[in-house]
């Protein structure tokens, strides 16, 4: 939502498109086939996320690309995601994803 919309008491939504997974070897990285798995919805009567992109004249909808954050998957490794008015943050939900974060570089 703009600034206007969240004065309004409007509280902000976002929408998971796409997961990826990376590499450890930046030979991997460039040269090694794409993992990455849509979350895009099948099929929705107005999809308002696609539509104020391109319409910018709609009011209070602002839809943005957002930035992708990486963390180290581990056996067993949770992690809890929360939604800021800013943005998601993910945290470590247990101790394997904690000591993950602490030794991963």
């Amino acid at each position: 939502w703009t600034k206007a919309a969240q004065w309004l008491g409007l509280r902000p939504a976002f929408r998971l498109d796409r997961i990826s997974g990376r590499y450890y070897t930046l030979e991997q990285e460039t040269q090694a086939a794409r993992t990455v798995y849509s979350l895009e919805p099948k099929e929705a009567p107005i999809d308002m996320w696609s539509l104020s992109r391109r319409q910018s004249w709609l009011p209070l909808i602002e839809a943005r690309q957002g930035a992708g954050v990486y963390l180290p998957m581990h056996d067993g490794a949770k992690f809890k995601v929360l939604m800021k008015s800013t943005g998601l943050i993910a945290q470590p939900a247990n101790d394997i994803a904690q000591r993950a974060m602490v030794t991963w570089q």
